[in-house]
């Protein structure tokens, strides 16, 4: 259906908070787009749980990566220190890691 809709790609944590805690319906999504629509596994992915996500099958992760930062000397205005959220590099670098490994 979504593919005759054009989709070529779906972002999904198969209805789970956390992609790693549904790999038998992350690759029971696989099987059904077969090959016509990428499946890209979502939602807290990490590099301690990305390599048992791939084994479901996806074909991508999306992992926000992110840590917080400016919590001792970021200040906007006289609101004093204001905490953010940043991409953490070192944990893209590690995911990317696995999943490189994992496709090897």
């Amino acid at each position: 259906m979504l593919a005759g809709l054009g989709v070529d790609r779906v972002l999904t944590s198969a209805g789970a908070a956390c992609a790693a805690d549904a790999p038998g319906e992350l690759a029971a999504l696989v099987q059904h787009a077969r090959g016509r629509v990428q499946v890209m596994a979502g939602g807290g992915i990490t590099s301690d749980n990305v390599a048992a996500v791939l084994a479901a099958g996806v074909d991508a992760v999306h992992a926000s990566a992110k840590r917080t930062v400016g919590t001792e000397a970021f200040a906007l205005g006289s609101a004093g220190p204001s905490p953010h959220e940043t991409t953490d590099v070192e944990h893209v670098r590690r995911i990317a890691e696995i999943a490189r490994r994992g496709a090897a």
